[in-house]
This record gives C-alpha cells, structure tokens and sequence, in this order.
C-alpha cells in the first residue's frame, strides 16, 4: 500500500513536460506552443510514438475524448498536426 500510495504521490506532481521521459527539453519546448497554436485544450502528455521513432505524439484533453497531435520535424523546424485518428 505504502509503494502505490508513494507512487502515486510522485507522478501526481509531475507536469506532462517533466514526465515526458526521453524526450529532450527543448524538443518539449518548442513542441508546446506550436500545440497551443492550434487548441487550448491542455496537455496531458509527451510521448514518443511507436510507428514513427520520428515524431513525437502530444495527447490534450479534447472536449469529449483525449485527442492527439503529432509533432515531427521538417526541414529542422518542427510540425504540429492534428490525428483524429490515433486513439
């Protein structure tokens, strides 16, 4: 009980950003305010996808369901696109 109580505890204080592990910072940082751009939903969560060690999948919390967007990198700048889709 003490381990799941703990864990909890500990994950509950993360924001999406300090929880994206093996995600770069400034990956995140740049990656954020181009979301931002396109919805005002908040962001749950950074993490990189599976299909694509590429791109890097942004979840928000949509009005009726999670939604996703996919950050990848073109030309060295990056790209945010919504993925109706992907959940």
């Amino acid at each position: 009980m003490t381990i799941v109580l703990t864990a909890h505890f500990l994950t509950s204080c993360l924001t999406p950003e300090n929880a994206a592990w093996g995600i770069p910072r400034e990956d995140i940082d740049a990656i954020r305010p181009l979301v931002h751009a396109q919805t005002s939903a908040p962001i749950l969560s950074y993490q990189r996808d599976a299909t694509d060690s590429t791109a890097i999948l942004v979840l928000v919390r949509g009005k009726e369901h999670t939604e996703t967007y996919r950050a990848k990198r073109v030309g060295g700048h990056w790209k945010v696109y919504y993925e109706p889709e992907i959940l």
